[in-house]
């Protein structure tokens, strides 16, 4: 640090980054990989650039995600002004800097000398001319007067104006006036004859003409006025006339209460009265209109963002501390201005909590629900004048400075420097001995209860809402969550919701047992229907074939036992027993889809089932095998190996040989009846695909294979597609089709449980088909049962009912689906069991 710095006493509020940026940075990261080129290769990409235009520079190595702009650096010479050297900088087109203005004749531009340097090496000097600014008479001026309008408007906005604010000392204003206090003090103050309405009138001689004109040149380049212009509209659009009131009033006219805070400074903790949602609207309504000019990275404008360029075109070279000194007192007093609003009202949400009555229906319910009490939290940012305004500064320039220099700027007391240089002198007034003035973040909570300023909707559209109202009706079942927000319109586009789970509940008709067997036609058998879910529990109760033996026809008002006589023909088996609810209320207004539970008879007789049918284990190693008996009151079985090896207890707990491979075929033989058995496959280090088939009812069909296998696609959910090789090369044959059904999702590897599947069955001559359409022909169709799903098996069973229907959706005929499956995934090409 070995430079003059007398040139520097009047620099913006970021003197200490006009330092860095004249004696250079250091650099905390590593250095850039520079294979493919060296700092001697570094040319300009332009010989000629107008100031604070973008000069590309190339040769040098592609910058890295990871490198700091400082590792080059911009070193300028030119005749009657020293050497000056600031980062290079890069971005996404690549490595560049902008034109500097000329540190001798600014205003008119002129001849430069570049080198590109790396602290060790430096590239062939390269000219450059850089162009003058634009001329713009009396832009400095203008923007001043408009500053002043600026400033009127948010004092009268906040009780006062800039005379009562020059004519009352900081210590006796209420704290919530300081903000306005510090552009006061830095836009007109009688005790300063170099205020920015002084030098803008000319007063004083301290602006020479040169000086007068660059400031002219460069506010007019940026277009500070035009932005100010924008929110003084904004502001003045803001509605007031409700009847509430004209906005927030002041608290706190005496001393303010200071908060701890961070790093052992203090801030102020003083708020402006918001307690109803008109106040909390028009409060956030000129927060956003103010925050528009104070956020940087906003899109409506930005004003600090402008006034900081600015500041930075003035410090890119040395000679020009005037101007640029009073280019920071410019954005000290915008800052003041904007901050009293942007940063003192509140800006944003923080959380929305409301209270709904009644969030779960049945579906034919005729109660609606009612959403009220709904209170949000607001918040503000807080405001320090100081960092506000070296914020911005070191968020323009973070690529030029390391973390330690933005912890310096960020550290100094920047505003009251500018007083102590010579300019704002009255701010020391405001700034004492601190340098700092900060207002603590605050949160106001408020009832927006009324329609005007919140609203409601259901996301899945389930339930109608009336926002008027706030009543919420349901509309169809399923789950749903009912959103409540703020009317973001009225709060300055700012958002907040709360989602409440709703829920309307599927009236759940439940006949058991779902598949009855009956050993002797003709003879009595009990149905039991239960009805969940309803407000109305009427029933219908249709039986295919037979008669009910209760008396009480085909209606019922709730679920019960009812005895059935069946049929003596055996013609007449399988057949289906229905029972739908006729509750036709609320989202059931309509009737549809049917709410019908269902019972399959079928002409039975003793049957034994094991389980697992299939098994694969290692040698050596134990399976349990379980047997279930339907059809008899004796459940008893005797267990045997009947093919291959290994041995099985009367337990039902297989051991397959220590060694070699030991196929077998398990059978669990009815005791009572020993002609009625069930038998399961096992695969010791073999395991083999397999497939064994019954249809019953109006078609008989059983076979067995050793082929099955599957196929999956993926469009919204996984869709799983059966082929069966079964020795069969025409008829008959099955197919069935999984995903896409009951809103449930598909299986994925190491899922198991029961799935709606689509199933067909073809004779030669006749076909039968189950496709679980409720909304149309809800009939039990057919369930995959998986017990195993690997990443290239499954292993399962289909089982339910599939028909032929008239054209009015009525079975005419049924038949019952058994198929036992170990498959395995098949993407194309041999049989994948093989």
């Amino acid at each position: 640090m070995n430079r003059p710095l007398r040139a520097f006493l009047l620099l913006l509020s970021a003197l200490p980054f006009v330092l860095l940026l004249l004696h250079g940075c250091g650099s905390d990261s590593a250095s850039p990989d520079r294979t493919g080129g060296t700092v001697r290769d570094a040319t300009l990409a332009v010989g000629t650039a107008v100031s604070l235009g973008r000069v590309g520079v190339a040769g040098l190595p592609a910058p890295q995600e990871e490198a700091k702009a400082q590792d080059f650096r911009v070193i300028i010479e030119t005749e009657g002004a020293e050497t000056f050297s600031f980062p290079l900088d890069h971005d996404a087109e690549g490595w560049f800097f902008p034109a500097p203005l000329h540190p001798v004749t600014p205003n008119d531009g002129g001849a430069l000398l570049v080198r590109i340097g790396d602290g060790t090496d430096e590239s062939a000097p390269q000219d450059l001319t850089v162009g003058a600014l634009p001329p713009a008479p009396g832009a400095f001026a203008s923007l001043v007067a408009t500053m002043r309008e600026h400033l009127e408007q948010r004092a009268v906005w906040a009780g006062t104006s800039i005379a009562e604010l020059q004519a009352t000392p900081a210590g006796e204003l209420a704290p919530l006036l300081l903000p306005l206090k510090v552009a006061q003090a830095y836009l007109d103050d009688p005790g300063d004859p170099r205020d920015l309405t002084d030098l803008a009138g000319g007063a004083d001689g301290f602006l020479d003409d040169q000086d007068t004109e660059l400031l002219d040149r460069v506010f007019g380049w940026f277009a500070l006025e035009s932005l100010l212009r924008l929110e003084i509209d904004g502001f003045a659009a803001v509605d007031t006339t409700e009847d509430e009131g004209t906005g927030p009033t002041l608290l706190g006219a005496g001393p303010a209460e200071a908060a701890g805070a961070t790093a052992g400074k203090a801030c102020i903790s003083v708020r402006w009265e918001i307690s109803t949602a008109y106040q909390l609207s028009k409060a956030m309504i000129r927060s956003a209109v103010a925050q528009f000019g104070a956020d940087p990275a906003s899109d409506a404008g930005q004003i600090l963002s402008k006034g900081g360029l600015a500041m930075a075109g003035l410090g890119i070279a040395p000679g020009l501390g005037v101007p640029a000194g009073i280019a920071g007192a410019v954005l000290a007093s915008v800052q003041g201005s904007v901050g009293a609003v942007a940063g003192l009202l509140p800006s944003y949400f923080v959380r929305l909590e409301c209270a709904v009555d009644k969030q779960e229906f049945n579906e034919d319910s005729r109660e609606v629900a009612t959403y009220s009490d709904v209170w949000v939290r607001a918040a503000s940012t807080g405001w320090s004048a100081d960092q506000a305004v070296s914020g911005v500064v070191t968020s323009l320039l973070g690529a030029y400075l390391s973390a330690t220099d933005k912890a310096k700027i960020l550290d100094s007391g920047t505003l009251r420097d500018i007083g102590v240089a010579g300019l704002g002198l009255g701010a020391a007034e405001v700034f004492e001995d601190t340098g700092l003035i900060e207002f603590c973040p605050e949160e106001w909570n408020v009832d927006i209860s009324s329609p005007v300023y919140c609203t409601a909707a259901a996301i899945s559209r389930r339930f109608d809402v009336n926002v008027e109202t706030q009543k919420v009706t349901p509309k169809e079942a399923g789950q749903d969550q009912l959103r409540v927000s703020a009317q973001s319109a009225k709060f300055g586009g700012r958002q907040v919701h709360k989602d409440v789970p709703m829920e309307v509940l599927r009236i759940q008709v439940d006949v058991t047992p779902p598949d009855i067997y009956v050993m002797d036609p003709g003879s009595d058998i009990d149905i039991t229907t239960a009805i969940r879910h309803a407000d109305l529990t009427t029933l219908r109760w249709t039986a295919a074939h037979g008669t009910w033996q209760d008396g009480l026809g085909t209606d019922t008002n709730d679920g019960r036992t009812r005895p059935l006589r069946t049929p003596e023909a055996a013609s007449a088996y399988p057949f289906l027993v229905s029972v739908e609810s006729l509750t036709r209320y609320g989202a059931r207004a309509s009737g549809l889809p049917p709410r019908v539970g269902f019972a399959t008879v079928r002409l039975g007789r003793p049957t034994v089932r094991v389980e697992p049918p299939y098994a694969c284990i290692q040698p050596g190693e134990t399976q349990q095998f379980t047997a279930k008996v339907t059809g008899v009151q004796d459940s008893t079985v005797v267990w045997d190996v009947i093919e291959g090896y290994g041995t099985i207890d009367q337990n039902g707990l297989y051991r397959s040989l220590s060694e070699g491979t030991s196929n077998a075929v398990i059978e669990a033989r009815l005791a009572a009846i020993d002609t009625v058995a069930g038998q399961a496959e096992l695969d010791a280090a073999a395991c083999n695909c397999a497939v064994t088939i019954a249809i019953t009812g109006d078609a008989v069909w059983n076979s067995s294979g050793s082929q099955a296998a599957y196929t999956v696609s993926y469009f919204d959910d996984y869709f799983y597609q059966f082929w069966f090789d079964i020795g069969s090369d025409d008829f008959p044959a099955i197919t069935a089709n999984l995903g896409f059904h009951d809103d449930k999702p598909s299986p994925v590897p190491g899922d198991t449980g029961e799935w709606k599947v689509s199933f067909g069955f073809v004779t030669a001559n006749e076909s039968w088909a189950s496709v679980w359409d409720e909304e149309n022909v809800p009939l039990p169709g057919v369930i995959l049962t998986i017990t195993e799903l690997t990443e290239t098996t499954m292993i399962g069973r289909f089982t339910g009912n599939a028909f032929q229907l008239d054209v009015d959706g009525t079975p005419t005929s049924i038949i019952g689906v058994d198929v036992d499956i170990r498959a395995a995934y098949w993407g194309g090409g041999a049989w994948p069991c093989e």
